[in-house]
């Protein structure tokens, strides 16, 4: 059997045709959202399978990176659109790099590395606020956010994958 150019009479010889039913119906569709959906409920049916599906060639890379950073519930909420992925990914890393700036403002102002990396968000957000003084704390955040804003604005996952 041959779809689009690809091969995929190997998964029949593995005896798997949920296998071959995923491909074919995965490469049939250039629709995003059909694709993600199909790739979603195919690995939530069948986890045993993922490994063997993520190591198809052919599968896009962002699918797997949306599934495997964003989890099925956040991918299904809207309705699998890839503008929305891309978004809900795009604040997760802004988020996470707030974070880090913060830890190290906290390293500076002389906590113990170790104690840091173990602080909760909020947490660490408080001990910022106490080691620092208000005027000198707005401006740091402002710079913190400006530059990381600035930063990010650029950043596209399709242009990656």
């Amino acid at each position: 059997m041959e779809r689009k150019g690809y091969e995929t009479e190997s998964y029949h010889v593995a005896g798997n045709d949920m296998l071959c039913d995923f491909y074919n119906e995965f490469i049939q569709d250039p629709n995003f959202q059909r694709r993600m959906k199909c790739y979603v409920e195919t690995v939530d049916s069948h986890p045993d399978s993922k490994s063997q599906i993520d190591a198809m060639a052919e599968i896009p890379l962002k699918y797997k990176f949306y599934y495997n950073t964003l989890g099925t519930a956040k991918i299904r909420s809207p309705n699998y659109k890839e503008a929305y992925l891309e978004r809900k990914v795009h604040s997760m890393q802004s988020r996470d790099s707030v974070i880090e700036k913060l830890r190290e403002y906290v390293i500076q102002a002389g906590i113990p590395q170790d104690k840091a990396i173990a602080i909760c968000p909020l947490r660490l957000l408080r001990e910022v606020i106490k080691v620092s003084r208000i005027q000198k704390w707005e401006n740091y955040i402002g710079t913190i956010l400006s530059s990381s804003l600035t930063l990010k604005s650029s950043w596209k996952l399709s242009s990656y994958m």
